[in-house]
């Protein structure tokens, strides 16, 4: 922004000036590692593998209601309500109904928790390059 106002040349001169810098930046990552060996004897071949531990979670479902009708339809005893049954709440939770999902628990910091288990086996031919 800026301003220059001349009344008189030489003789009133009038300048403004104003300048602004805004600059915003956000940045994050996560991540995690963890390290596990195992020893192989010879002629074996060995790997490991995580055992996760699992949880079901169960959800209701919760239906909303935008308008609910009760009554014969077009005459003067149908009742519209906005709510349920004119009750003046507008979710209906369903305890009969339900969704299960499975997924792994985590530990504390965000890691999947299970049990590292070490295998070997006596090495075959096919495992050869």
């Amino acid at each position: 922004m800026g301003i220059e106002w001349n009344v008189i040349e030489k003789v009133l001169s009038v300048e403004a000036g104003a300048s602004y810098t805004r600059s915003w930046s956000y940045a994050k990552s996560s991540g995690w590692a963890t390290t596990t060996g195992i020893t192989v004897p010879p002629k074996r071949v060995g790997w490991m593998a995580l055992r996760p531990l699992m949880r079901t979670v169960r959800s209701n479902p919760v239906f909303h209601v935008t308008r609910y009708s009760w009554g014969a339809p077009g005459t003067h005893e149908q009742v519209d309500s906005y709510s349920w049954r004119g009750r003046g709440y507008n979710e209906i939770t369903s305890y009969g109904a339900y969704f299960d999902a499975v997924g792994n628990v985590l530990n504390s910091d965000g890691t999947p928790k299970g049990q590292y288990v070490a295998r070997d086996r006596a090495v075959k031919s096919s495992d050869r390059c």
